[in-house]
C-alpha cells in the first residue's frame, strides 16, 4: 500500500509557511502563534478530495484517483529538518522551501538548503508573498501565468528580476531552478511557484506540484507495511487537561492499536509504554491546534499525525524515534534496535574538538553533520542546556578550538570564562561562528609561536648617560626600533656579539622590558665601554639564522614595529654569509 506522502515546509522565520497551510485548511492557526511564528512542529493530513477541492478539474492532468493524500509537517523557524528523522533517511519524503520573494534568502534559508542538499530530499520552492511586489495586481481567479502576463511591464520586469535573484542563489548553491512553467525536467531542475498565501492564490498550482512528483517520482519509497508494527517520531510532550501527559507524534509506517506496547528511545534509557488512547484530528487541522476536535479510534495507519496518551510518558524526549512490539518477547530485540539508531548518532565524534549539545537528537545530528562537513571536530555530542560538567571538561583542553562549545537551541546557566560558547537557534550561524573563532583562534596561536622567540631590538646607546664603564655595563640607551627584553644577546653592526642585558631601569622603576621611543638605564654584561664598545655605538638584538626564519614563516603576525629591527639584522649578518636567513 502507497502511504500519504510527508511534506516538509521549511524556511526563514516570518516567511509563510504556516499561512500556506492556514490558506489550504482554512485555519488562522499562524495568528494564534506567539509573534506569528511557528512555537512547535505540526502535523496536517490534506486528503486527497481537500486537494480537489483546491485544485479543480486540472488535478486530472498531474494526480492519478488512487493518491492518498498528502501529510503536512510544518516546522518551527528555528528548528532543524532533521530533528524528523528515521533510520535510513530523512522522514520527510519531499520538501517545500517557502521563501519570500521581497527579502529573498535569509540565514534560515541557506540552513535549510544546505541539510536538504546534504540528505538528497526533494524539494520545490514556493515563492511567496508575490502581492507585496510593487504595483501587483492579485486577481483572484486567474491562475499564475494568467496573472504574471496581465501585470504591467514594469511590475513583470520587478517580477522577473526577484525570481532569478534566487535562481542565481540557488546556482551558487549548486542547483538548476527555473519558474515552474519553464522547467523541462523536473528530475533535474527545481521549481520555482510563485504564490500569495495570504490571499491563497497559487496554492492549487503548489499543491498539484507537490502531488504529481511524489507521485511520479517516489511512490516506491511510500510503500508501507500496514499490518507491521507502528513506527514513528516524538514530535512533542506536553501535558494536557484531562489526559495528563501527552505525545504528539507522526507515525511514519505500520499500524498503532490502542493498548500496544511502544517502546520509546532515549539517550541514557529506552522507554517502554502502554498506548491508552489514540487521538486523531475531526476535521482538517493541525494537532497541536487547541481549537482541534480530537476523536479517539482504536487504530491509525501511516503516514498520520496523532496524539497519543500512555502510561510512564514523563521525560519522553522530542525527536526521540519509537516502535510498537506485537507482543512482550519482542520488546528487548526493538530495544536494541532503537538504542543502536541513536548510538549512531553519538558514535560519530573524534577523540579531539569541541563539545556540541542541542534540544533534540534530530537537531544534535543535523549539527553533527553540519561539523563533519566543515571540518569541525567534535569530541562529545549531547542532549540538553549547558551544565557545569561540560565547562569543565571543555575547559580542559589547551587548544582554543577545543576549548569550545556548540549549542544549537539552547542555554548555560552556569559560569563559563574559561570557555568559548557559541549558541544559536540557527544551525547554520553557529557553523559560521565557529569558522570566524577557528581563524582567531589559528591567528591566536600562530601569535602564540612568536612569545618564545628572541625579540628584536635596535638601541642607541647615550654617551650623555655613561653611569658605569666596566662589567657591567650600565648606560642609558634610546630604544630606535623594535623590543628591548632581560637576557636579550647583543651584537655590534658588524655582526661581532658583545653582551647581555641583565638589568632595563626606567626611572626609578626595574622593567623587564622596553619598546621603541623609551628612554632606559641599561645594565649589560660581556664588555668594556671604551674597548669592545664605544659610547655612541648602536647595537642589536643577536639573532640566530634559526630564530630569523621563524619570523618568516610567521611574518604576517609579526608585529610592525619588529620588522625594521630584523630587515637591519638581517642586513648585517648576510655581510659575512650572503644565503643567511634565506
Amino acid at each position: 500500500m502507497i502511504r500519504k506522502p510527508i511534506v516538509s515546509i521549511m524556511g526563514h522565520v516570518d516567511h509563510g509557511k504556516t499561512s500556506i497551510l492556514d490558506s489550504i485548511r482554512k485555519t488562522n492557526l499562524v495568528s494564534r502563534e506567539a509573534g506569528s511564528i511557528t512555537q512547535h512542529i505540526g502535523a496536517t493530513e490534506i486528503s486527497f478530495d481537500l486537494i480537489k477541492e483546491q485544485c479543480g478539474d486540472s488535478i486530472k492532468n498531474t494526480i492519478g484517483e488512487n493518491f492518498p493524500g498528502l501529510l503536512f509537517i510544518d516546522t518551527p523557524g528555528h528548528a532543524a529538518f532533521t530533528s524528523l528523522r528515521k533510520r535510513g533517511g530523512n522522514l520527510a519524503d519531499i520538501a517545500i522551501l517557502v521563501i519570500d520573494i521581497n527579502e529573498g534568502f535569509k540565514p534560515q534559508t541557506i540552513e535549510a538548503i544546505e541539510i536538504l542538499k546534504s540528505y538528497k530530499t526533494p524539494f520545490i520552492i514556493a515563492c511567496n508573498k508575490i502581492d507585496l511586489i510593487p504595483g501587483w495586481n492579485l486577481k483572484k481567479g486567474s491562475d499564475i501565468i494568467s496573472s504574471i502576463n496581465s501585470q504591467i511591464d514594469s511590475v513583470v520586469k520587478i517580477f522577473e528580476t526577484k525570481m532569478y535573484e534566487i535562481v542565481g542563489k540557488l546556482y551558487e548553491m549548486g542547483f538548476k531552478a527555473e519558474r515552474f512553467d519553464r522547467v523541462s525536467n523536473f528530475s533535474d531542475e527545481l521549481a520555482l511557484v510563485p504564490i500569495s498565501a495570504k490571499h491563497n492564490f497559487g496554492l492549487n498550482t503548489l499543491l498539484m506540484m507537490v502531488g504529481g512528483l511524489a507521485q511520479k517520482f517516489l511512490e516506491k519509497s511510500l510503500e508501507v507495511h500496514l499490518d507491521a508494527p507502528a513506527e514513528g517520531i516524538v514530535l512533542e510532550v506536553k501535558e494536557e487537561q484531562g489526559l495528563g501527559t501527552i505525545m504528539n507524534v507522526l507515525i511514519f509506517d505500520g499500524t498503532i492499536k490502542k493498548n500496544d506496547i511502544l517502546i520509546i528511545g532515549d539517550v541514557e534509557e529506552t522507554k517502554v509504554s502502554k498506548v491508552k488512547s489514540l487521538l486523531i484530528p475531526k476535521t482538517v487541522g493541525d494537532i497541536r491546534d487547541k481549537k482541534t476536535k480530537f476523536i479517539s479510534v482504536n487504530s491509525v495507519q501511516a503516514a498520520a499525525g496523532i496524539k497519543i496518551s500512555g502510561s510512564d510518558l514523563n521525560g519522553v524526549l522530542s525527536g526521540m524515534p519509537f516502535k510498537a512490539a506485537k507482543n512482550e518477547l519482542e520488546i528487548e530485540s526493538i530495544k536494541d534496535e532503537i538504542s543502536s539508531q541513536i548510538e549512531e548518532v553519538f558514535l560519530d565524534v573524534n577523540k579531539d574538538g569541541c563539545i556540541i549539545k542541542a534540544d533534540t537528537i534530530g537537531s544534535l545530528e543535523a549539527l553533527l553533520m553540519l561539523c563533519k562537513e566543515h571540518n569541525i571536530n567534535v569530541r562529545k555530542a549531547s542532549i540538553g542546556n549547558i551544565n557545569q560538567k561540560d565547562i569543565i571538561e571543555a575547559g580542559i583542553d589547551t587548544d582554543l578550538i577545543n576549548r569550545t562549545i556548540l549549542g544549537f537551541n539552547i542555554k548555560c546557566d552556569v559560569s563559563h570564562d574559561d570557555v568559548k560558547l557559541i549558541l544559536s537557534d540557527v544551525i547554520y550561524s553557529i557553523i559560521d561562528q565557529m569558522e570566524e573563532h577557528k581563524n582567531w583562534a589559528k591567528i591566536k596561536d600562530e601569535q602564540g609561536k612568536l612569545k618564545g622567540l628572541n625579540v628584536p631590538s635596535k638601541i642607541e646607546l647615550l654617551p650623555q648617560f655613561v653611569f658605569r664603564t666596566r662589567d657591567p655595563v650600565i648606560v642609558g640607551v634610546k630604544i630606535l626600533d623594535g623590543k628591548l627584553t632581560l637576557g636579550t644577546k647583543l651584537m655590534k653592526s658588524d655582526g661581532s656579539v658583545i653582551g647581555e642585558v641583565k638589568g632595563i631601569k626606567k626611572g626609578k622603576e626595574s622593567i623587564k622590558f622596553a619598546i621603541a621611543g623609551d628612554e632606559v638605564a641599561v645594565s649589560m654584561t660581556g664588555f668594556t665601554l671604551g674597548r669592545q664598545v664605544l659610547d655612541d655605538d648602536v647595537l642589536f638584538t643577536s639573532l640566530n639564522e634559526e630564530t630569523f626564519l621563524k619570523y618568516k614563516e610567521l611574518k604576517k603576525y609579526v608585529p610592525s614595529e619588529y620588522k625594521s629591527a630584523l630587515s637591519e639584522i638581517a642586513k648585517i649578518m648576510r655581510e659575512k654569509n650572503p644565503v643567511w636567513g634565506i
